[in-house]
């Protein structure tokens, strides 16, 4: 895929507003849950990694089957939840009850990417920045708190009972905040995620992220980034 232009120059031409994704693309799960295993379960880094890599396959897996409708509503801490014990059972680790809490507390303490904190107050400086998240309203809140992640609007898509990329959770940001699509630019890791808001006619910035997927050869986004900072008027 070919690099995108930067934000054009001149206060006509930027966009005002950015819609982000959160999880993946300013913090970092795999990161976190690799960390909190090894401090729960005392494992190597190279066990936690597979540990984290094997939760995170699973709980991809059980969100996959509720946008396909293959499954019943569960909103995304309860899916990491069940994902979990499909890990631990598949490995016949029985932790303790403190530890099984830590564990299934991961959701509300994902730590950011370096500098995505500081790169997003900065933005927010001239800027509005919304987040919509796939996490739960209240995992979210908690860990943007603990990361200082600064939101002029913070949305779920858990409150109208869906999961990006489905066309529910990108209708409700725009109809709840009286988005204009075309004059603002969603900010993503995930290329399904990108595709998907740009079928709303988002303009798109590809902000590339460890254990996210490349985009395909065939992908175009309007943007793609190495910092917040390229954003920013």
């Amino acid at each position: 895929m070919e690099r995108a232009q930067r934000i054009p120059d001149g206060p006509s031409a930027r966009p005002r507003t950015f819609v982000f994704d959160i999880v993946g693309t300013l913090t970092d799960e795999v990161g976190t849950v690799q960390r909190v295993v090894a401090e729960v379960l005392r494992l190597s880094d190279a066990e936690s990694l597979a540990f984290a890599r094997e939760w995170q396959a699973g709980l991809e897996s059980e969100v996959d089957a509720v946008v396909r409708g293959e499954r019943d509503w569960a909103d995304y801490e309860s899916l990491r939840s069940e994902a979990l014990s499909g890990v631990l059972q598949e490995r016949q680790d029985r932790p303790g009850r403190a530890q099984l809490k830590a564990l299934r507390r991961v959701g509300c303490s994902l730590a950011a990417f370096p500098g995505a904190a500081d790169e997003l107050t900065a933005l927010a400086e001239s800027a509005r920045v919304v987040g919509l998240t796939n996490s739960t309203l209240p995992a979210a809140s908690a860990f943007s708190a603990a990361a200082g992640l600064r939101w002029h609007a913070l949305l779920s898509a858990d409150l109208v009972r869906a999961f990006k990329p489905q066309p529910e959770a990108y209708r409700f940001a725009i109809d709840a905040l009286g988005l204009i699509p075309e004059e603002c630019v969603f900010v993503a890791a995930h290329p399904w995620d990108l595709d998907a808001a740009k079928g709303f006619g988002f303009q798109t910035a590809h902000y590339p992220r460890p254990h996210a997927d490349a985009p395909a050869a065939s992908d175009t986004y309007d943007y793609t980034i190495s910092s917040l900072r390229e954003l920013v008027s």
